[in-house]
């Protein structure tokens, strides 16, 4: 699930840490459900949707305590539905789904009250051809407004429709192929803006020495003018990126990793563009401390960074940037001790997540601070899915919380970074063998000093509360 987008400010002063408890439910048979996630929270109870196997889907709610107060049903037209996104409004939850139905694609979007009643199901989108639920791709502005759905029909061609969910009408929905440019191999992002405005980012000759290296960005605005923008790159390359509209101070924001030489990433970049002047680009190499401490490298030569992926570029307040990346391996091989009944041996994946890097940026683009988070999770043929971390977002700190093990009745941990970048880490106390190992990764903050998340285990579920006094 996409995280709600926020602004993280560092002009607020420090305080005291707040107290943390960590709780969890009673166990509760998941029968023959495919998946379950967290909603959200209506006044005083916690929401749980239960994906069902056909037509029928549940939501559970749970009181304060986290018991069981009562569980209902919803009913879809078709099964094999994807589910996209889930929105809260104040008393009610929208459910963005896609479904098949006649050789179309449908996007449709489901209201469903505090009481776990149905109160709409209405379409949004229509595609009238069959589109592989792999091939959809969509984004919602930061105030959650604006919902963009798009698909490359191929690379000369998009189909795209965007509907306010406001104002409960279609923006717009037609074939995007008439650019100058006639290639989307090259489209790298989209993003949504509250105004209904849309920001298209290519990247052209991403290649080492190449000074005609670029970005080209159009913008189509909401009324259908469109507008192109050309951003020089200088002769580095980029490895991976991570871009974002800054709708406080009306800019483009892009974070991300380049190398000048080899294969490995030698540093981090930051690009503001406001699509009024020249864009501001600075390049920041790795100092070998922070090589370091961040891979761990002990020889005096050193090698640069390897295995290093973005998870989250979050907006200053004041047009700077905050990025978050993550070292990240994952290993195939053949498990010659586990055989199949064909006696060929067994298909193993390790996951290994590892050290969490922190960048600030200010908005001039000269570096404000950078931290490393220790941590090391290994896990095998579960998708990496209990590791990597969740990130809790306040107006004083940042927590990034994670399983130290990826077992059962292993410990949760967090880090709390301040304004400044000072990080501390702390055991999260709960219940003494309670058996949990929460799903972080698709956890969800409810309010300001409380995330929940889902544990499974033996085909049972608990809700695992994470709360701040």
């Amino acid at each position: 699930m996409k995280l709600i987008p926020f602004i993280f400010s560092f002009l607020m002063s420090c305080s005291a840490l707040w107290a943390q408890q960590l709780t969890s439910s009673p166990a509760y048979s998941m029968g023959r459900d495919k998946d379950c996630f967290v909603l959200g929270q209506i006044d005083s109870l916690y929401y749980v949707y239960r994906e069902g196997p056909g037509k029928e889907h549940g939501i559970h709610s749970f009181r304060m305590n986290l018991e069981e107060e009562w569980e209902a049903t919803i009913s879809y037209p078709r099964a094999g539905l994807l589910f996209m996104e889930s929105l809260q409004q104040k008393d009610r939850f929208q459910l963005i789904y896609a479904m098949h139905f006649d050789g179309n694609t449908e996007i449709r979007m489901k209201e469903i009250g505090a009481e776990g009643q149905e109160l709409a199901d209405e379409a949004l989108l229509l595609f009238k051809y069959f589109v592989p639920y792999r091939d959809l791709r969509w984004e919602l502005s930061q105030d959650k407004s604006e919902l963009l759905v798009f698909h490359k029909v191929n690379n000369r061609e998009i189909e795209w429709g965007c509907y306010n969910l406001a104002d409960r009408q279609l923006r717009w929905e037609y074939s995007l192929k008439d650019f100058e440019i006639k290639n989307f191999k090259r489209l790298e992002h989209i993003v949504i803006c509250n105004s209904g405005q849309a920001l298209l980012l290519f990247e052209f000759h991403n290649r080492l020495r190449r000074e005609d290296h670029h970005f080209l960005l159009f913008s189509i605005s909401a009324q259908g003018e469109r507008k192109k923008h050309k951003i020089d790159f200088a002769q580095a390359k980029t490895d991976e990126y991570l871009v974002d509209y800054d709708e406080l101070n009306q800019q483009l924001l892009i974070g991300g990793l380049y190398y000048q030489s080899g294969n490995e990433v030698e540093g981090l970049f930051y690009l503001r563009y406001d699509m009024q002047e020249e864009a501001l680009l600075k390049f920041h190499p790795f100092p070998d401390t922070l090589i370091r401490s961040l891979t761990g490298q002990k020889r005096k030569n050193l090698r640069r960074v390897e295995y290093l992926r973005l998870r989250e570029l979050i907006p200053r307040r004041d047009g700077g940037i905050l990025l978050v990346a993550e070292r990240y391996r994952k290993y195939n091989y053949n498990n010659h001790r586990t055989y199949y009944q064909d006696h060929l041996p067994a298909q193993q994946t390790d996951y290994l997540y590892e050290n969490i890097l922190l960048t600030s940026v200010h908005p001039s683009g000269q570096l404000h601070w950078q931290e490393v988070l220790f941590k090391q999770q290994k896990s095998e043929n579960d998708e990496g899915r209990y590791s990597s971390f969740f990130l809790m977002k306040t107006a004083r700190h940042l927590r990034f919380i994670y399983n130290d093990e990826i077992r059962y009745l292993g410990r949760v941990y967090e880090y709390t970074v301040d304004a400044s970048g000072q990080a501390e880490r702390q055991r999260l106390f709960g219940e003494k063998r309670s058996g949990i190992l929460p799903d972080f990764q698709r956890a969800k903050q409810v309010s300001a000093k409380t995330t929940l998340a889902i544990s499974e285990r033996n085909n049972k579920f608990r809700l695992v509360r994470l709360s701040y006094d």
